[in-house]
């Protein structure tokens, strides 16, 4: 199982670019582009609260447990 960060899907539902978001979440570009790329190794507290509050979603729709062999699939 691996964890999933679902912001590139939300922005991009939102038409929201990541800088926008990266100026009303007041967290960094590169934390943004990190999340959206899932390229983040930890999360830290502050960050996905700022997510959250900021989007007005739960922290089950920003982060959610897949299936390994799923993601690979759909890489495919």
């Amino acid at each position: 199982m691996i964890l999933q960060c679902n912001l590139k899907r939300i922005l991009e539902e939102r038409k929201l670019s990541m800088r926008e978001f990266s100026r009303q979440s007041d967290i960094t570009f590169e934390t943004i582009r990190k999340l959206c790329d899932n390229r983040t190794r930890q999360y830290a507290k502050d960050t996905i609260e700022k997510v959250c509050t900021t989007l007005n979603i739960e922290v089950s729709d920003l982060l959610t447990l897949t299936d390994e062999d799923n993601k690979k699939e759909d890489a495919t």
